[in-house]
């Protein structure tokens, strides 16, 4: 399966793409190599078994400097930086065509909608 291609764990990746995924029918497939059964299983199991997912992300967390709190995770690849920009552009410069995604270190959001109490003028 191409998705192994990146050496991924099931673990790992579901916790570094699992939000970004709406549909996994990979676990229900049948496949000739035992280990790409297993794993495309357990991605399965970590997404639909309530709770699971967090506790993979929260497992990617810790394993992450602690400096890092508060900075970005660029996933599509691996990429840390104190700017999401710039952590994303990174994987970008070595994959143009990578679908990037954006998590923000100990944190549910990468950032904040809206004008933060202050009212528009009319």
């Amino acid at each position: 399966m191409e998705l192994m291609a990146g050496g991924l764990g099931a673990d790992e990746y579901a916790a570094r793409h699992g939000r970004r995924i709406l549909v996994w029918s990979y676990g229900a497939c049948r496949y000739p190599d035992p280990a790409v059964e297993a794993w495309a299983r357990r991605v399965a199991e970590v997404l639909f078994t309530p709770g699971l997912l967090d506790a993979c992300e929260e497992s990617l967390r810790a394993r992450l400097d602690p400096e890092q709190r508060g900075g970005y995770v660029a996933t599509g690849e691996y990429e840390a930086g104190a700017h999401y920009h710039a952590a994303a552009r990174a994987i970008l410069a070595r994959k143009p065509y990578a679908q990037v995604g954006v998590l923000r270190i100990g944190h549910a959001a990468v950032g904040r909608i809206g004008t933060r109490g202050r009212t528009m003028p009319a």
